[in-house]
């Protein structure tokens, strides 16, 4: 082969990173739950505050749809996701008996994210005072925590039964990523200025 037809098809070549990109997308589409890094859950679950959630089920029950033939509208699943998640543990649960893998999904934790979602729900029409504010910055942040904690805990066991533990063919962050990143950077400072705000002018 000439130098002129090796650098022609280097040239008409797709980047290796690219290429392994593509790869990794398609390997995750073909997965029967979604696969992510749990430390890039919580990051994009924090910063979102739990909004990425929303996706996180949707991407499961697309795949379940897909992939494993469960009968489902992926949509309404993920925005009625309280309804819809002990479903979902009990889909990962009969994954891990089929792949006989020792661990077991708690309906408990499924219970659990339902409880946090619905005080959430019911603190979001709390206006707290000023001698409030450390007591309902409390609540807020540990109902955050206590909602994302089951979506970690399934994930911890999503992740084994596609072959990939530690989420490794889902674990950097893309340009979206950082958008929403980026946007929920600013969410909290906004949101913290509105609390503190009043301490800080009196």
């Amino acid at each position: 082969m000439s130098l002129n037809q090796t650098s022609e098809n280097s040239l008409y070549a797709a980047p290796k990173s690219d290429l392994g990109n593509i790869e990794s997308h398609e390997a995750l589409d073909q997965k029967p739950f979604y696969v992510v890094a749990k430390t890039k859950l919580i990051i994009l679950s924090v910063f979102t505050l739990n909004l990425y959630l929303v996706f996180w089920f949707f991407r499961n029950w697309r795949l379940q749809k897909v992939n494993a033939d469960y009968p489902c509208i992926p949509i309404l699943r993920a925005i009625f996701n309280i309804f819809f998640i002990h479903a979902l543990y009990a889909q990962v649960q009969d994954a891990l008996e089929s792949k006989k893998i020792e661990r077991n999904v708690s309906g408990g934790m499924a219970s659990l994210y339902v409880i946090t979602v619905i005080i959430n729900a019911l603190t979001n029409r709390w206006e707290p005072s000023v001698d409030q504010l450390t007591i309902y910055i409390i609540v807020f942040v540990a109902i955050l925590v206590l909602q994302l904690l089951p979506i970690w805990y399934v994930q911890d066991r999503i992740n084994q039964v596609c072959d990939d533990p530690e989420g490794h063919q889902n674990a950097s962050f893309s340009i979206f990523n950082w958008c929403f990143i980026l946007l929920g950077t600013a969410f909290w400072g906004l949101m913290l200025f509105g609390i503190f705000a009043p301490l800080i002018l009196n």
